[in-house]
């Protein structure tokens, strides 16, 4: 346990200054310069003084001006944005020049594709940092036109270029008419690429692309000694159809002693029951490193139970299952509970059972969502509905949208009219699986009475769904969307007119609102937190881990989340999801995933940065909106470069990996306290 620190500001206090920006003057100069920039950044308007500032003579003001335009988001603001950051591109300190190439990337104007490039290779810039942030954002625009060129800075003699190269393959479209070059490129490079860490981000990428020409070099480093190259490989093989080599690759990989590894070959073996069942040892000396190893078996466990025409394996399941603590094992277990006849099973059964876990609950709901006749699944869905936790309730809507009957839609409906935004949020979903003009009716009503902090969420999906129903109704649905004070729903109605509705004359008075209303007055990042990075322990039922937190870089979000830890916001609440080699997510006060209160009521503003999603990274969860961050937050078991630059990164485990690993389902955050930092 980490000894409390005594240097940080009280946690019970606000740390944002929220009058006048009145941090001591003494700690920066250019002070009124600085709370300008801040001011626009959290409105998300860019004004005359801001482009102005990206060129001031004070390092710090461009380097927080380049940085506040690259979140001013295309096209609401387009061209002069755009040709500020073009022109910063030729700032004479490489910090600059590498945050406007950053921001550029972020606002994904395609426009600054050529000058990017030749940044990164044509006229290559003499720092690497700044060709490698040139190369990071061309990947991240719509132009497939780039992408020979960002391969052939594999060439570049510095890694982190060569490590930009890797990745951004997996952005682009596997239909991409060049996408058959680019894997073979991709395995080409593999073969010559000295190093480990340009590697496995080659394997990344290849995996994300489910590149069946990097088949040979999966099998190849499926045994590597080197665990990331491994695991992307296993998760490589694991997205290819069946090959008998493959079975016997996965099955090798996974006794390699990783149970990262040991779970992505499991989830690879369930396709390969009959190779498993006739391996010669199978996976008899798995080594079990974890519960999240244990409950990937059952899946596995369950295909070959069908392969034997329902007959148990000689890994025999006992009904002690019942008894077991782990809630993951128990979901996972759940099908091979009389896996002939689970399909009878009444949901009062399940609930004498487990009655105290709605996670074990909700894994039922999911199970009704198919192999079973509809009307059984849908009564029985229906009464699950009807639970008083909010997960399970909605695990139970979310199935019903896989059941089109006219009685699952007429329970949908009724939700739709629910007091509880979650479940009107669920129902909206379970929808969208069997859109209906019969639906817009009471989409309508979900649209018009929604309160609380997942009304926008209810409401943006509510459009998107009207969008997808199309007809009149649906078309004056979006026209109420395009006067929401909510900057993304607004944008959402305006997408899905333009998409679906081409020849609406949409009013000239219906203009982008801009961000979301903020009540943080001044907010001010250099009055927000102390000097340095602040340190705190997350202490769970497994255990403590210790984060430093970065306050420099995402202000808000730091703040948030010393203010909410400070209240008692997460004592006590649960790890609600948790997806084994990803994430541990947790923080809703809900207990469901929707749950996100702020210290003040109003949701965090994405605050990006080129800072990496490594093992143990901090986040902060969002919905499709990039600026509603809330109180939540998830760690990452590796790296996942697919979260790069659009998930607020605001922290790095430093101490407890331990306790990250061994972290289940519905384990409980007992408290959030400063510590000191470690020597």
């Amino acid at each position: 346990m980490r000894f409390p620190a005594q240097t940080l500001l009280p946690l019970a206090l606000p740390l944002a200054l929220a009058a006048g920006c009145a941090a001591p003057t003494e700690r920066r100069e250019h002070l009124d310069e600085l709370c300008a920039i801040d001011r626009c950044e959290l409105a998300r308007r860019p004004d005359g003084e801001l482009l102005a500032l990206a060129g001031h003579e004070a390092l710090e003001v461009r380097f927080r001006a380049v940085t506040a335009l690259g979140r001013m988001p295309w096209p609401e603001h387009g061209e002069p944005v755009t040709r500020r950051l073009l022109a910063t591109l030729g700032d004479p300190a490489s910090e600059v020049r590498a945050a406007a190439a950053f921001a550029l990337g972020q606002r994904g104007d395609p426009e600054a594709g050529d000058r990017l490039m030749a940044l990164a290779s044509g006229e290559p810039d003499p720092d690497p940092t700044v060709r490698a942030r040139a190369v990071e954002a061309a990947s991240r625009l719509d132009r497939p036109d780039l992408h020979w060129g960002i391969l052939e800075t594999f060439a570049d003699p510095a890694a982190e270029v060569r490590i930009e190269a890797a990745v951004a393959p997996h952005r682009w479209s596997a239909e991409d008419e060049d996408a058959a070059r680019v894997d073979a490129a991709l395995v080409a490079v593999l073969g010559v690429e000295d190093d480990p860490e340009v590697r496995w981000r080659l394997l990344f990428s290849l995996q994300r692309r489910a590149a069946g020409d990097a088949r040979d070099a999966f099998l190849e480093y499926s045994a590597s000694d080197h665990v990331l190259e491994r695991l992307f490989a296993v998760k490589g093989l694991a997205r290819l159809e069946g090959d008998p080599k493959v079975a016997g690759a996965l099955m090798r990989a996974a006794d390699r002693g990783d149970w990262r590894v040991a779970v992505e070959a499991l989830r690879g073996l369930v396709a390969y029951p009959e190779e498993v069942a006739n391996a010669k040892g199978g996976l008899e000396n798995l080594e079990v490193l974890s519960s999240h190893v244990v409950a990937e078996l059952y899946p596995l466990l369950a295909e070959m139970t069908v392969l034997g025409g329902g007959a148990q394996t000689d890994w025999e399941i006992s009904e002690e299952w019942l008894a077991e603590p782990s809630i993951e094992v128990r979901c996972a277990r759940l099908p091979m509970a009389g896996y002939a006849s689970w399909r009878a099973l009444d949901f009062g059964w399940l609930d004498e059972v487990d009655e105290g876990s709605p996670f074990v609950r909700a894994a039922y709901a999911r199970l009704l969502a198919a192999d079973l006749d509809d009307n059984p699944a849908v009564e029985i869905l229906g009464r699950i509905a009807k639970d008083p936790h909010p997960l399970t309730a909605a695990a139970a809507l979310e199935s019903l949208g896989k059941h089109p009957t006219p009685r699952s839609r007429a329970i949908l409906h009724e939700y739709l009219h629910h007091e509880d935004m979650g479940r009107r949020l669920a129902a909206i979903g379970a929808l969208a699986e069997m859109p209906d003009a019969s639906d817009l009716d009471p989409l309508f009503w979900a649209y018009s009475s929604a309160d609380g902090d997942v009304s926008a969420e209810v409401q943006f999906n509510a459009l998107r769904l009207a969008g997808e129903i199309g007809g009149e109704d649906a078309l004056d649905l979006l026209f109420l969307g395009l006067g929401n004070p909510d900057p993304w729903v607004h944008r959402v109605a305006h997408e899905e007119l333009a998409e679906h509705f081409p020849d609406f004359e949409i009013p000239e008075d219906a203009g982008a609102h801009g961000a979301h209303p903020s009540a943080r007055g001044e907010f001010h990042y250099l009055g927000s937190v102390p000097d340095g990075n602040p340190w705190v322990e997350i202490v769970t039922g497994r255990g403590s881990m210790v984060f430093e937190l970065f306050a420099r870089e995402t202000p808000v979000h730091v703040n948030n989340f010393l203010t909410q830890a400070g209240r008692g916001h997460y004592d006590g609440l649960t790890f609600h999801r948790v997806v084994p080699d990803f994430v541990i997510q947790g923080g809703c006060y809900r207990g469901d995933g929707n749950g996100s209160a702020t210290w003040d009521g109003a949701p965090l503003p994405a605050e990006l940065t080129p800072r990496k999603y490594v093992r143990g990274s901090l986040g902060m969860p969002r919905n499709e909106d990039p600026d509603s961050g809330g109180s939540q937050i998830f760690v990452t078991h590796r790296p996942t470069p697919h979260l790069d630059g659009r998930y607020t990164l605001f922290g790095q485990l430093r101490e407890g990996f331990e306790v990250l690993d061994a972290i289940e389902i519905g384990d409980r955050i007992l408290g959030v306290r400063p510590v000191e930092p470690l020597p």
